[in-house]
């Protein structure tokens, strides 16, 4: 939930100055596990308060280890459906693989602007706080 934390208070910084200030201080090669772990330093307001958390596995299997997926196409039509009634201002995918996924980006811009970047977790715990914000780019078709 870290690097959602640190994503939600990138995006609302020009919402909440004491945000901001966190963000300008962090140790940006700081992993965002270790920021966070110093709990007195932390900003008062919580910005996962403002944030809608999704996924886009809904019907997921693990069968002898591996990820099986389903129905493909009603897990896209849900989370289209579901961006249509929460009517979001930005959707983030967690994810750099989304980039190769043009024709639900085209559809979820219909709703929204779309930014997509690493997973927090990539990497596992060696992703460092300036590269992982610095991911996160707008999608463009």
């Amino acid at each position: 939930m870290s690097g959602t934390y640190v994503t939600a208070m990138h995006f609302l910084q020009s919402e909440c100055e004491e945000w901001q200030r966190w963000l300008n201080r962090a140790d940006k090669n700081r992993v965002p596990q270790w920021l966070l772990s110093d709990t007195k330093n932390l900003p008062h307001r919580n910005p996962l308060r403002y944030i809608a958390f999704t996924n886009d596995y809904k019907f997921l299997l693990v069968h002898n280890g591996q990820k099986v997926r389903i129905d493909h196409e009603q897990e896209q039509r849900f989370l289209v459906e579901e961006a249509t009634i929460l009517e979001p201002e930005i959707i983030v995918f967690q994810s750099a693989g989304f980039r190769r996924r043009s024709k639900l980006l085209r559809q979820m811009s219909a709703i929204a602007e779309i930014f997509v970047g690493n997973h927090p977790s990539a990497w596992g715990r060696r992703q460092r706080l300036g590269y992982f914000l610095n991911s996160i780019r707008p999608w463009s078709q």
